[in-house]
């Protein structure tokens, strides 16, 4: 079948019904719509990639969209429009770009610069011909993550209610390893059940007030608000069957999305114990009472050990998109929240707000260098272990390397020698105060 072809060829497979757009480009194509309605709305292009960069996207949605193509972009939007209505309706300017003949990196003209190596960033005119000045100053960085955000979360619920996705965690898997949703928020359904559906309706409702229909919440996120269930977990709703009671399911406790690792709790229920009731008394009453304490017993440390976390809090620091995407799957594959960030200004928004417990920072950033990013880092939080990957910052001595940075790694490098360094710093002691 397809779904093994796929996993023979290593890759996340999830099976998705038929449907305008499928799963993946349905729920990409809200978000990258948004993200033009800031454009259009006065905000600077590299202003909301960088929040989308900062909130943990590979990639921000204006680059990614020269990156499919604007044409395509342009086609694919008009198919959504048709299928969904008003919600889909892009900016008006939009058409201006096509007619401009500006179709991206594939033909070197699109909202940003290509060619000339020594020139990069966003093409300026783009402005023009879309009629728009780039002074609304009044937009914060989070409200713009929030509004490109909650319109794939939106949108992902929609599916779920619409019974395109067997299960949110196909749903979760699909934006992490399909769209590099942020590994460390779990994908948008993890993402919903920790932020509070009750939160994410709020803001949605909030949004529609301000912008219309486009933030309309989806019926299933209304729902759980109301309900109190959740997409994962002993209670939680089904796709295509979230209105009332019909939505209340007991399913087998589910894999922990956060990170896409293995991370599912056992419930209490340990092989040749029966079942632990929550004070904590064994129901399985013909054993011996010697047998059943050292059973007992042996639970609850299995219980005790399965409850210790086993994830890192990692901050990535890498400019190299392509890079950045690899090593944040790696990471997450193994089981630790990470979030990332292509800029030194970037890591330290992010450590200011997120316990860190190692930072892999590249050598060399724009406008600063990785060790002067570590530098920073670790006056902020000094327990933070630090890699610096790359080449040795020219300039910097030694005193400074060992000062700030826990490790070196020279690119390029395997990733089993990266996870052998992770773990040698982590099982090294501290040294004696």
């Amino acid at each position: 079948t397809c779904v093994e072809l796929g996993k023979k060829q290593g890759k996340q497979v999830i099976v998705v019904k038929d449907g305008v757009g499928f799963y993946t480009s349905r729920v990409l194509a809200p978000m990258m719509n948004e993200a033009a309605h800031l454009v259009a709305e006065g905000v600077p292009i590299e202003k909301i990639d960088t929040a989308m960069l900062n909130w943990g996207f590979p990639v921000g949605p204006i680059k990614l969209t020269d990156e499919v193509g604007i044409d395509v972009g342009a086609k694919v939007g008009k198919i959504m429009l048709d299928a969904f209505g008003d919600r889909m309706s892009p900016p008006d300017g939009m058409q201006n770009l096509i007619d401009d003949e500006r179709y991206g990196r594939k033909n070197g003209r699109g909202f940003y610069l290509y060619g000339d190596k020594k020139k990069k960033g966003v093409d300026e005119s783009v402005y023009e011909v879309l009629g728009v000045t780039p002074n609304n100053k009044s937009i914060t960085s989070e409200d713009i993550a929030w509004r490109c955000a909650l319109q794939f979360v939106n949108e992902a619920c929609r599916c779920f209610g619409e019974g395109i996705l067997r299960s949110a965690r196909d749903g979760d898997v699909g934006a992490i390893f399909g769209l590099g949703f942020p590994p460390f928020r779990g994908g948008p359904f993890r993402f919903i059940d920790q932020v509070g559906a009750k939160e994410v309706l709020g803001r949605l409702r909030e949004l529609e007030k301000q912008h219309g229909p486009r933030f309309s919440p989806a019926p299933v996120l209304e729902e759980i608000a109301r309900s109190g269930q959740t997409f994962h977990g002993e209670d939680a709703t089904q796709p295509g069957q979230s209105r009332g009671n019909r939505g209340r399911l007991r399913r087998r406790p589910d894999l922990s999305m956060m990170g896409v690792g293995r991370g599912g709790r056992n419930n209490g229920r340990m092989r040749g114990v029966g079942r632990l009731s929550p004070s904590g008394h064994d129901h399985a009453p013909n054993m011996a009472p010697e047998a059943r304490a050292k059973k007992l017993e042996s639970a609850a440390r299995t219980i005790a050990e399965s409850r210790r976390p086993r994830h890192r809090n990692v901050l990535l620091v890498e400019n190299d998109p392509d890079l950045q995407w690899s090593l944040a799957r790696m990471l997450t594959v193994d089981g630790n929240r990470v979030v990332g960030t292509s800029s030194g200004d970037g890591a330290l928004t992010v450590i200011e707000q997120w316990d860190a417990d190692l930072a892999l920072v590249a050598s060399n950033l724009p406008g600063t260098s990785g060790i002067e990013v570590a530098r920073q880092l670790r006056e902020w939080n000094p327990d933070l272990l630090v890699i610096l990957m790359g080449e040795e910052t020219p300039g910097s001595s030694a005193k400074e390397r060992s000062s700030y940075v826990t490790a070196s790694l020279a690119k390029p490098f395997r990733f089993e020698a990266l996870r052998a360094l992770i773990e040698s710093i982590q099982l090294t002691p501290a040294p004696a105060e």
